[in-house]
């Protein structure tokens, strides 16, 4: 059963009492492997990152001490990254998923975004998952933004969108 906007405006509050709770950030990439903070720092901050690679925060989103998902946000993109993968990349707990934790967590996201200096993000997803684009589209419709030609790789496609980072 979906949580009701009231209700969701409640537990997102309930949680931005203290931050740890909502956001936890282990700078890790999805690429890569590591067990110790001083390289989610390094990471975070762009330091001994390998080639290819962009510096990135990783959000992890908890309810009630209950894992809900995992948002990377890059700060930045290189050329394959315009191409396939984007600014943005997030993954909700299949059991939290149609519970409105993916918007939630993306408007936390975009505004650490702003926070970084980025006006815009590029926020792209299979072109199959339809959750997905319907949440990349509510976002474009609140924030502003735009819809680009979809990417396709070795039998693979991707919607890409740029959204605005504040309203």
């Amino acid at each position: 059963m979906a949580m009701n906007e009231r209700q969701l405006k409640v537990a997102i509050g309930s949680l931005l009492h203290d931050i740890g709770k909502v956001i936890y950030r282990t700078g890790l990439d999805s690429r890569s492997h590591s067990e110790s903070g001083y390289d989610f720092v390094k990471n975070e901050l762009g330091i001994d990152l390998p080639e290819g690679y962009i510096s990135n925060t990783k959000y992890w989103l908890i309810d009630n001490n209950e894992y809900i998902g995992s948002f990377t946000l890059r700060h930045d993109v290189n050329e394959n990254l315009m191409k396939w993968g984007g600014h943005i990349g997030y993954i909700v707990a299949p059991s939290k998923r149609g519970h409105g934790y993916a918007f939630a967590g993306l408007k936390l996201v975009l505004a650490e975004a702003a926070k970084l200096g980025l006006k815009r993000v590029l926020i792209t997803c299979n072109t199959e998952n339809n959750a997905s684009f319907a949440v990349i589209n509510k976002a474009k419709e609140i924030y502003g933004g735009e819809q680009l030609e979809d990417s396709h790789l070795e039998g693979f496609s991707e919607h890409r969108v740029w959204i605005n980072t504040s309203k």
